[in-house]
């Protein structure tokens, strides 16, 4: 047991030192950052930029410049070029401000009004106050964000600072950030333009939910053994994940959105969550080890330690940003060391599950070494530290869960060799509940496998209509909107085509319903024949009137499709009981390329309006027009 202890520890200092190696060699990619000139020229449409080297700054020990003396001139003198890559401060309760020039080069305007759009973001929440100027020739814009604010107050709802700068091509213009907080003073700035800042934003929402869907499926999973298996080690590693996933929301500010009037509370929620996922973590390292019976003095000991946890939250509420920093750094080092041992102890006595538990410790304490080295600058990366934070919590919870799963595993196969060696009727027994569980897992199985066959089922039958086989009106209200919002993300064309078919209601009441309905179930075939892509659908409107939505189809395509359709229906009369009826239709068709998120209704409206000219012109007709060119409309008679 010594020779393997010896073994796995060596496992875990080589890794250890191949993983500070590895960050040391990423963090010279990571380090690099856009140096500044007197002048940002942007002619790039995928600008995306973080701003340090190079960069204007003034540091302001009073706190009591204004922005008219900058703008005067007076401070000119007082600023200078930012020497390093990363805009740390550290914690310094001085007033920085930063300024810089601004010219649009672009040759693509991306707005109606001609200008092109760009995004100044701080991207580090945890900031009590940034002011971002802009210096237009009709004013000074100004806006005021940071967490001693409510979050509603700032200009987007989003967990960042974002700014927008609208600039006419050629324009230059000047901006000033003021920025001061008593926590670290990290200002990740960056400037991007409107199409790179929407690319970084759908990244960064895959990178969280990915991460969210970690963290709360593991939570969701072990709160079910909780309540199922009734096993207090699963309840305290549910806590930990729900500590940790609040301090990860805390740092990245996302948990703001919570309490966004609760100003106060801000300032102390990250120090308070992060001591009590010390906490939880300890709880659940104490059950998981079972070291009140292995390890009674050690477990006495640091349970009085996390009693000790539980005073300091309250106390950091009333103590500076600094030594509060430096408490959760005790806290976390002091909680990691001590589980970190009496993990080592339980391993030497057998506890093999315990191996991932150091595992899963492990990359806590790289995470604090990590903050540390780069809020004291070593590593010039003090900006990715809530992400290193979040994700190493993310490996220590899988770790945890592995190591959860392995003591499940040990746990069983001790119980199989007691099993063994007991008496036959004993061995039964234990076959027989072990038949009992294969068919309780092959049943559950079987009838979950049922029941998303019948959600599927369902869902597909709540999208149909029955007559006609095509979707119905609610998957219209449902799907429509989703792909026009595509449709202005990707800047591709989407046409919209309203069909009524000709005289219907004479069709009703000359040949009765039933011959009305083999029409409109005709219809339905006749237009799904005309479906050819996988994103393209056709819906019953209502009664005799269908739409049909083709994302990424051109107007002339569009065209196309509806004459083609109309035809079909002029050359397929449909046969009754009684006779054969000609139906016609007529077909308003519109087209456009979005040029914001939210006019699907008005598209949807304009294809209504041409269908109803092509019914005033005489019917069995296709009335078309291009939303995006507006032009005329054009007509193709039948």
């Amino acid at each position: 047991m010594v020779i393997l202890l010896k073994r796995i520890l060596a496992w875990r200092v080589f890794h250890r030192k191949a993983a500070l190696t590895a960050l040391l060699l990423v963090a010279s990619s990571f380090t690099h950052s856009f140096v500044v000139e007197d002048n940002i020229i942007i002619t790039n449409d995928g600008f995306n930029e973080r701003l340090a080297e190079g960069l204007l700054y003034l540091e302001d020990k009073s706190g009591r410049h204004k922005l008219d003396q900058l703008l005067n001139g007076d401070l000119d003198v007082e600023f200078k070029p930012f020497q390093e890559n990363t805009l740390q401060m550290g914690y310094n309760r001085s007033t920085f401000w930063f300024k810089l020039k601004i010219t649009n080069q672009l040759t693509d305007l991306s707005n109606d009004d001609l200008t092109n759009r760009f995004y100044l973001s701080i991207r580090y929440p945890l900031l009590d106050s940034v002011h971002f100027y802009h210096i237009t020739p009709n004013g000074i814009k100004e806006s005021i964000m940071g967490d001693r604010l409510p979050f509603y107050n700032r200009y987007f709802d989003l967990n960042n600072y974002v700014f927008p700068i609208s600039l006419y091509r050629e324009q230059t213009t000047e901006v000033y950030i003021r920025v001061q907080s008593d926590n670290s003073v990290s200002i990740p700035l960056y400037l991007q333009t409107e199409r790179s800042f929407a690319e970084n934003q759908h990244s960064h929402h895959i990178y969280n939910g990915i991460y969210l869907g970690i963290t709360l499926g593991l939570l969701i999973y072990n709160c079910f053994l909780w309540v199922g298996i009734r096993k207090p080690v699963y309840g305290y590693y549910a806590f930990s994940i729900l500590s940790i996933l609040s301090f990860n929301s805390t740092i990245t500010g996302y948990t703001y959105r919570l309490w966004p009037d609760a100003i106060a509370f801000q300032q102390i929620a990250v120090y308070q969550l992060s001591i009590l996922s010390a906490i939880a973590i300890s709880w659940f390292g104490m059950a998981f080890l079972n070291t009140a019976s292995t390890q009674p003095k050690a477990h006495k000991f640091l349970l009085s330690i996390t009693l000790l946890f539980i005073a300091i939250i309250p106390v950091v509420a009333f103590l500076p940003p600094t030594i509060s920093a430096k408490i959760n750094v005790l806290v976390t080092v002091s909680g990691v060391v001590i589980l970190s041992t009496m993990a080592v102890r339980s391993l030497l006595m057998g506890n093999r599950s315990a191996a991932y538990f150091l595992i899963g410790q492990g990359s806590v304490l790289l995470s604090v070494i990590f903050v540390v080295l780069t809020s004291q600058g070593i590593i010039p990366l003090y900006y990715l530290a809530p992400e290193v934070l979040k994700w190493c919590s993310a490996f220590e919870l899988i770790f945890f869960s592995i190591a959860l799963a392995d003591l499940v595993n040990s746990e069983r196969r001790l119980r199989e060799k007691a099993q063994q060696e007991s008496a036959t009727a004993q061995r039964e027994s234990l076959q027989a509940q072990i038949a009992l569980n294969q068919n309780l897992d092959k049943l559950v199985h079987n009838r979950t496998n049922e029941l998303e066959h019948a959600n599927r089922l369902l869902k597909e039958l709540s999208s149909k209509d029955e007559l006609t086989g095509l979707r119905n009106r609610r998957y219209l209200n449902e799907i429509y909107p989703q792909e026009y919002k595509r449709a202005y993300q990707d800047r591709k064309p989407i046409s919209v085509l309203m069909l009524d078919l000709d005289h219907f209601k004479q069709i009703n009441d000359c040949h009765g319903h039933q011959a009305g309905d083999i029409c409109l179930a005709s219809a339905g075939r006749i237009i799904a024949h005309h479906l050819h892509r996988p994103n393209d659908f056709a819906v019953r409107y209502g009664g005799e009137e269908f739409v049909m939505i083709l994302p990424d189809t051109t107007l002339s395509g569009a065209a196309t499709i509806a004459e083609r359709i109309r035809q079909r229906f002029q050359e397929s009369p449909q046969a009754t009981a009684q006779q054969l009826i000609s139906v016609t239709v007529s077909i308003g068709v519109v087209s456009e390329t979005p040029l914001d998120r939210e006019s699907h209704e008005r598209l949807l409206k304009q294809a209504d309006e041409l269908l109803y000219k092509a019914k005033q012109l005489g019917r069995n007709r296709v009335e078309t027009l291009d939303v995006t060119s507006s032009h005329s409309p054009n007509s193709q008679c039948g």
